[in-house]
């Protein structure tokens, strides 16, 4: 009986647990954006990795994300944006082109933010790229 008890408790635990932690996430969703909420769970945690400068972390999300391929056009080129920008990071000076073209190729007036255009390691990569759409 005891067993059971602590058993209960136990399962208890973690579901509070998992509720705060889906609250949590929900919370943190923005009815005004222009991604679903789930890609702005996907785009939070790839975000998340890029600021703690885990690129590798980044690529692999990105390339193991089966929204990247489904999602919306918005949410797919601002999740290979960062990969490219993760890319470059890491002087994979091809695979960042790669990305960009992929971006250019879905939406050829995809632009970078002004404060993203002048960016020593991914400016003139996409610059050179965006040149070769147009």
């Amino acid at each position: 009986m005891r067993q059971n008890r602590s058993l209960l408790i136990g399962v208890l635990m973690s579901s509070l647990l998992l509720v705060g932690c889906a609250s949590k996430q929900m919370a943190d969703i923005d009815p005004n954006s222009p991604f679903s909420p789930a890609e702005q769970i996907i785009l939070k945690d790839i975000n998340s990795n890029f600021t703690a400068a885990n690129y590798d972390n980044v690529i692999d999300k990105v390339n193991n994300t089966p929204e990247v391929s489904t999602g919306t056009l918005a949410f797919r080129s601002e999740a290979l944006k960062y990969k490219a920008f993760s890319e470059c990071l890491l002087e994979k000076t091809k695979d960042c082109a790669s990305s960009f073209k992929k971006i250019l190729k879905a939406d050829p007036t995809f632009e970078l933010a002004d404060s993203e255009k002048n960016h020593p390691m991914w400016g003139k990569v996409f610059a050179k790229r965006k040149t070769h759409v147009n």
